[in-house]
């Protein structure tokens, strides 16, 4: 048989703390202290009863369940976060691309620099399709006559941009074409008075022909001026007539 201790109760008060006023009065009734055979009455149980606000804090409390995470605890989140606004503006429309996405790793490295590859084209069939419309670029025209001289680039017009130039030109001109004298088209620069003035002044050879006409002084380049003497039949005589003249060229 055993017996039952009147300050157990006490010494469970006096555990909790400052649990009297939550703390079931029944707990303190008075208890028939009669020894019997019969089962010993429980302990009271502090965690069932008692206040959890009040509760120890190792008693009467949901524990998290299952392993705690492992490792350092994460620290701040990597660089700064973007600050302003957001982008506005329409999302793009339309269906997004279909097909595969490219596998494996992307290349690296810098791209290649310097001269496209050589060699010959690609070989096959050309891509079907519109040819693209409009004038097609002048270089590209042949055999025409575009500045209607009645000759072509084809049959030997130097020049088809200029009326004047042309291969059967005989007209000496005091201006260039596009940078030349070339005006016949025939590769050489023919100058209209190539001679120096006759010393001997201006002589009539018959008729109505004067000679010794010329340049003073010295043959001027194609455009360039200088002083010219021209002998001029007046009457039964050849007169000498001294003036600027500008060099003409074809």
């Amino acid at each position: 048989m055993r017996h039952r201790s009147k300050a157990l109760p006490w010494l469970l008060l006096i555990l909790c703390g400052g649990c009297w006023a939550d703390f079931p009065q029944s707990r303190f009734q008075k208890r028939d202290t009669t020894v019997s055979d019969g089962p010993t009455p429980p302990v009271p149980d502090l965690a069932r009863d008692a206040p959890l606000d009040r509760a120890p804090p190792d008693i009467g409390r949901d524990q998290p369940k299952g392993d705690l995470p492992k490792g350092d605890l994460p620290g701040d989140l990597p660089g700064d976060l973007p600050k302003g606004d957001l982008p506005t503006g329409d999302l793009p429309k339309g269906d997004l691309p279909t097909g595969d996405l490219p596998t494996g790793d992307l290349p690296t490295g810098d791209l290649p620099t310097g001269d496209l590859p050589t060699g010959d084209l690609p070989k096959g069939d050309l891509p079907a399709g519109d040819l693209p419309k409009g004038d097609l670029p002048l270089s590209d025209i042949i055999c025409a006559d575009l500045d209607n001289d009645k000759f072509t680039n084809c049959a030997g017009d130097c020049n088809d941009n200029d009326p004047d130039v042309h291969p059967s030109q005989t007209t000496f001109f005091t201006a260039p074409s596009n940078g030349s004298f070339d005006f016949d088209c025939n590769t050489i620069v023919e100058t209209e008075h190539p001679d120096l003035a006759d010393p001997a002044g201006c002589v009539l050879l018959g008729g109505n022909t004067c000679t010794g006409s010329g340049w003073e002084s010295t043959v001027p380049a194609c455009g360039a001026v200088e002083f010219f003497s021209d002998c001029k039949h007046k009457g039964t005589t050849c007169v000498k007539e001294t003036n600027p003249l500008k060099q003409g060229c074809r």
